[in-house]
């Protein structure tokens, strides 16, 4: 892995070291981006039918535990507490976390691509 290239995004708790550079990285997050698209739906079912049938605040932590196991899959060991300061995040804390980092991977993609191209040009 090439540690010069990594991005680092500092965080309440530390700093986060993404492998942006390695194209596995992007396949992984757009695994997790399903995953947690999945889990999230799954979630919301289970409360809408819990509030259905009563229940005043329905337990959706063990969909939570999940989102924060695959962020810790795609960002590494200890990445929720670094982001988050928690072990358990909810789908309004990663929207919130995307929202954030979006515009900086639009930026590292404008880089990669430029860097492929260079590659491309100097092969000729």
């Amino acid at each position: 892995m090439d540690q010069q290239r990594d991005k680092r995004i500092e965080c309440k708790n530390g700093t986060l070291i993404i492998p942006f550079h390695d194209d596995g990285f992007q396949r992984k997050m757009l695994i997790f981006k399903k995953k947690i698209l999945g889990i999230v739906k799954k979630a919301l079912r289970e409360i809408r039918a819990a509030e259905r049938r009563g229940e005043r605040e329905p337990d959706a932590s063990k969909h939570w535990e999940r989102l924060a196991k695959e962020f810790n899959w795609l960002f590494g060991p200890d990445a929720c507490q670094i982001v988050f300061g928690s072990d358990l995040i909810s789908a309004e804390m990663l929207t919130e976390f995307f929202d954030k980092l979006d515009p900086y991977i639009d930026e590292w993609s404008l880089e990669l691509l430029e860097e492929q191209r260079a590659k491309q040009h100097f092969r000729k």
